[in-house]
């Protein structure tokens, strides 16, 4: 009996089954694989804001983590910290942020540091939180940058250096990091561990007050004011430092508060001193707090 045609249909059956079995393994090992799960993680995670799901974003990420997937430990460490699909542990998210950072991740390696430093999620060891510092700033991460001059600075973990803080510290303003451009600016302002130059001061708090840094709006204000390093000119100081009172900042809700007290192109306007004041006066300082008692009394009369 001719059997061709049922052994051609047992090839093809043969055939289909191959490949349904070999896509079944190449999903398998597509699924399994710690860099799509971290993608998955991450599309739960960070993903539009219908699609985020951080039960899920934990699933995955802990699926790659447990593979050994850097940047996923990273992020299950930051899903333990901050409750996101998991109850708050700072101390798993420790756990798993060390993970990340032994492997090398420099963000993984700023954090711990910051763990080590705070003594939050482990014990608190400034030696640690140095070494992991420099781990990350040594592969050009800013904010670990600052933070080890910080710590040269303050002799947190290592012995006091200026010198070595204003270098450090000016590896990150020159990176954009606009806290550290205004420490720099502050730095050539007193003199402190590089040579004095208030016009370099005034540039580096330019540039930090440009991005919206607070603190380095009322500096550039003050320089504006006083002459120093800059062309006096009270227009631009009082513009500066308006800027970063509506930014909260106590000297310069209370600096506001005496230029409107003392007028502002020859115009008083005492309820607005006393409102600047109040604001600084809320956050504790103490001079607001004295123009305000002051101006008060002055009302009553």
């Amino acid at each position: 009996m001719d059997d061709k045609g049922g052994s051609k249909k047992r090839t093809l059956l043969f055939l289909l089954i191959a490949v349904l079995l070999v896509s079944a393994c190449a999903f398998y090992i597509y699924e399994n694989d710690p860099q799509v799960q971290f993608e998955h993680g991450m599309r739960y995670y960070a993903g539009k804001p219908e699609d985020c799901d951080y039960d899920k974003a934990v699933k995955y990420f802990k699926k790659s983590a447990q593979q050994g997937h850097a940047e996923a430990q990273f992020c299950l460490g930051l899903c333990y910290y901050c409750g996101y699909g998991v109850p708050e542990d700072h101390a798993e998210a420790a756990k798993w942020v060390k993970k990340s950072a032994e492997q090398g991740l420099a963000i993984a390696q700023l954090n711990l540091g910051g763990f080590y430093f705070s003594g939050d999620g482990m014990t608190q060891d400034d030696v640690e939180a140095v070494k992991w510092y420099r781990k990350s700033a040594e592969q050009g991460n800013d904010a670990a940058q600052y933070y080890l001059g910080q710590c040269y600075y303050n002799g947190r973990g290592l012995a006091k250096d200026h010198v070595e803080a204003a270098k450090w510290v000016r590896k990150s303003a020159e990176q954009g990091n606009a806290v550290a451009q205004n420490e720099l600016g502050k730095l050539y302002h007193y003199g402190d561990g590089v040579t004095k130059d208030l016009s370099e001061a005034v540039s580096w708090f330019r540039k930090a007050a440009q991005q919206g840094e607070a603190e380095a709006q009322f500096n550039l204000g003050f320089c504006y004011e006083k002459g120093r390093g800059v062309t006096k000119n009270h227009a631009e100081a009082v513009k500066w430092i308006k800027k970063s009172a509506e930014q909260d900042n106590a000297d310069a809700q209370y600096n506001l508060g005496l230029y409107y007290e003392k007028g502002l192109d020859g115009k008083k306007d005492l309820n607005e001193a006393m409102e600047w004041y109040m604001q600084a006066a809320k956050q504790g300082h103490k001079q607001a707090k004295e123009r305000l008692d002051k101006l008060s009394k002055h009302n009553q009369k």
